[in-house]
């Protein structure tokens, strides 16, 4: 299993799993190094997928698999911004560029039930000037970080859940 993290390493598994049953021809590759970024904290997204053209593979995108890491740096936490979800956006974009997509997998479901608790309401509320109440699901979070930053030129990147690997 890669990494330290056993429940990370379980989604990675079965994201590679499925796009290696449900799309025939794709080859993917485990925890590529971004050359640009090797020896400067986080370098290697979780997955790199090929398409075969022709003869050749062509990087069709990157699946970063996302588990209970911040969404953005904080004042509260600047140690974790090595692993934040918008720090591994921006490395990617500037080591392959903004024409490769980027799959953002998050176990949202499983979120909502064992980690959207009360504080965490609370602070995703605060982010987008809201009240606690109305933060109904990590859906709905992934959704207002997307919305923001597409609106800050961060594009073709998309949020896959459960759902998107018919689990």
């Amino acid at each position: 299993m890669l990494g330290k993290n056993r429940v990370h390493d379980e989604w990675v598994e079965k994201v590679v799993r499925y796009l290696r049953e449900k799309n025939q021809g794709y080859v993917v590759v485990e925890e590529p190094t971004l050359p640009k970024f090797k020896g400067k904290g986080w370098h290697k997204p979780d997955l790199l997928v090929l398409e075969p053209q022709g003869k050749n593979l062509m990087v069709s995108f990157i699946c970063e698999v996302n588990y209970q890491n911040p969404y953005e740096d904080s004042d509260e936490k600047p140690n974790d911004s090595y692993q934040c979800v918008h720090t591994k956006l921006t490395k990617i974009r500037d080591s392959l560029g903004s024409n490769i997509p980027i799959v953002i997998f998050e176990p949202v479901e499983q979120l909502d039930k064992n980690n959207l608790t009360t504080k965490k309401k609370a602070e995703y509320a605060k982010q987008f000037n809201m009240d606690a109440s109305e933060i109904t699901s990590y859906s709905q979070i992934q959704q207002l970080f997307k919305t923001k930053w597409e609106k800050e030129g961060l594009k073709a990147f998309e949020f896959w859940t459960e759902k998107h690997l018919a689990l």
